[in-house]
């Protein structure tokens, strides 16, 4: 009895290889051996499936980009029971933090600052915040744009605050500063 066999899917590239953390984009896939248009293939970006997937040619998807966050996200195309994996393929865009409120506080510690932006990721996304070098005692995501940072006990003028999102960070220079 012979068996016929196909090519494993290969990806070698993403149009766009960046995108935002609340997906709703299309991201094309390229490559070879996507199989025929009733093959149902599949397409994973880090460890979320695609909303949608389009079958354009064998050598051509389009992925609906679910929400997510991280840098150097692996893509994974199957079809047919025969995966294959493009590694460090896909990032979504790095937090962007425009504001801290208050700016300011006691060395002791304990201000509740909400930090704005954008970019945070969902909820599930393991989001930390900082103040300088140190992280904030609680960091609590609000929102795609609102992270709740209590200050740790510390001292300075001018900090950093930041926001750390799986492996993607944006930063507001000058963000905080610890009364005298």
């Amino acid at each position: 009895l012979n068996a016929l066999r196909f090519s494993s899917p290969n990806v070698t590239a993403l149009v766009p290889a960046t995108g935002p953390t609340g997906g709703g984009i299309s991201m094309t896939v390229f490559g070879a051996s996507f199989g025929t248009y009733d093959a149902s293939p599949s397409l994973t970006v880090g460890q979320t499936r695609c909303t949608s997937v389009t079958y354009v040619s064998d050598s051509s998807l389009v992925c609906g980009m679910p929400a997510g966050a991280g840098a150097a996200l692996s893509v994974v195309v199957e079809v047919a029971g025969q995966t294959q994996t493009g590694v460090d393929m896909f990032s979504y865009k790095a937090p962007h933090v425009a504001s801290a409120q208050p700016h300011h506080g006691p060395t002791a510690g304990g201000t509740n600052v909400e930090i704005v932006g954008d970019s945070f990721g969902r909820q599930s996304a393991a989001q930390s915040a900082h103040i300088g070098n140190s992280p904030c005692s609680q960091s609590v995501w609000t929102s795609d744009s609102s992270i709740k940072c209590v200050v740790p006990a510390g001292g300075g003028v001018a900090l950093e605050v930041s926001v750390h999102v799986l492996g993607n960070e944006g930063s507001l220079v000058a963000g905080f500063c610890y009364d005298a």
